[in-house]
């Protein structure tokens, strides 16, 4: 089972909002700031270590009970973070973060079967990263629907928020996917066990 909670419309994902994250009604866009960036040139150029403060076992709630949804881990020598959406279920998917030179790379493993890379193309002040579409692999039709966008977003050590988007045909599709997760915390041993 494929654990999301959907977040917005079609109507409020395709708004238009100006640098302040507000739409031309003057309305501002909830976490606009994870939205609106400013080019990763005008701020200091993302790294992989505020992705390797992930590392870690990260949980969303599902009917009132918590849900693994992602296990992040460093691997090959400290050159990579490696994440596994939904471990163990249909839908497990991986992403995979690198430096290549100066650009912060993710390659999306769908469980589409396609392979969408994005590059981070903005950092806002809050450290929130948005990653935009590159190239794919694996695309049954030249004009298949795939992942293209994503922005994570961090609350603290311990909040974890993906916010994905699709295209086709290189346009933004209008809905998006929201995951919120929490840090898993280890049960407490019992005394005596």
């Amino acid at each position: 089972m494929l654990f999301l909670v959907i977040a917005g419309s079609a109507e409020y994902a395709s708004l238009s909002l100006n640098k302040t994250g507000r739409d031309s009604a003057g309305c501002r866009a909830r976490n606009a700031e994870a939205l609106i960036a400013p080019d990763v040139s005008e701020v200091q150029r993302p790294t992989l270590d505020r992705l390797k403060a992930l590392v870690g076992e990260w949980e969303i709630v599902v009917e009132g009970k918590p849900a693994l949804a992602v296990v992040v881990k460093v691997t090959s020598n400290g050159s990579v973070v490696h994440e596994t959406m939904f471990p163990g279920s249909a839908h497990e998917m991986v992403n995979i973060y690198h430096q290549n030179g100066d650009e912060l790379i993710c390659t999306h493993y769908c469980a589409a079967g396609n392979q969408p890379r994005m590059r981070c193309t903005s950092v806002a002040p809050d450290g929130s990263m948005r990653f935009t579409f590159k190239d794919v692999t694996n695309l049954k039709v030249p004009d298949q629907e795939h992942m293209g966008e994503v922005v994570l977003a961090f609350d603290g050590q311990d909040g974890y928020t993906q916010r994905w988007w699709s295209v086709q045909q290189g346009q933004r599709k209008g809905e998006h996917v929201t995951i919120e997760m929490r840090r898993r915390v280890p049960p407490t041993p019992k005394p005596g066990s």
